[in-house]
């Protein structure tokens, strides 16, 4: 009796070549919405991240850990650098207190939410007691993101209430917010907006953190259509 002959089939030349082309065609029409959704992603992300250090480290001041606190934000080669500072009750008290010589908390020019991460303290105003990166406390951090940002250097510092609040760099003013966006352009208008027409060209995208001396934290992401920030 004649054994059955197994019927082999495979792929020749012409099929695999129309395979690969086909997955080739179709890779190509997916990356620009694979790297858009990626672009925003990371910026979301990062406005999220910025957003939780900054309800965290409140948090901090509203329990009574921290009497006074910064959040500070750097550009730098490698992304935007946040860092959550505080000052517990008894440095903080102390300060505010004296009222001689040049460290003077109410003497005019007196730094009161100096920038600097100068480890010596206490100095006219390098007096936090802990900060993220250089503590080993789990109420401050030091957060990384690769993103851009409108702001090359600038701080916030508050206390329980809003009772005292200063903003310093780029922060020293009205504005309460910080915007983050694609580190490939990070641009915005006369207006302060994010270019509407450049965002929607390049598919990038923008986030703002925005904030009050009395703790508010809240999130918007930027719509190149109707050129307006909505609420996440």
């Amino acid at each position: 009796m004649r054994a059955q002959e197994k019927n082999t089939k495979g792929f020749n030349l012409i099929e695999l070549v129309t395979v690969i082309t086909i997955i080739g065609i179709l890779s190509i029409t997916a990356y620009p919405n694979f790297s858009a959704w990626q672009k925003e992603r990371k910026a979301r992300n990062a406005a999220v991240q910025i957003k939780e250090i900054l309800t965290s480290i409140n948090a901090q001041v509203k329990r009574g850990f921290y009497a006074y606190v910064q959040v500070y934000f750097n550009e730098t080669d490698d992304g935007l650098e946040v860092i959550s500072k505080g000052m517990k009750i008894d440095n903080f008290t102390s300060l505010i207190n004296n009222d001689s010589g040049d460290d003077n908390w109410y003497e005019t020019g007196y730094e009161k939410c100096n920038i600097s991460n100068e480890t010596l303290k206490p100095d006219p105003a390098g007096f936090w007691d802990d900060w993220g990166g250089a503590s080993n406390n789990s109420e401050v951090r030091r957060i990384l993101l690769d993103v851009g940002s409108t702001i090359s250097e600038g701080a916030i510092c508050f206390s329980k209430g809003g009772k005292y609040y200063y903003g310093e760099g780029d922060l020293d003013g009205p504005d309460e917010v910080i915007l983050v966006c694609s580190r490939e352009t990070c641009e915005i208008d006369t207006s302060g907006f994010p270019d509407g027409d450049l965002y929607a060209e390049k598919k990038n995208f923008a986030y703002r953190v925005l904030w009050t001396r009395f703790g508010d934290i809240s999130l918007e992401q930027w719509n190149p259509r109707s050129k307006t920030f909505i609420d996440r």
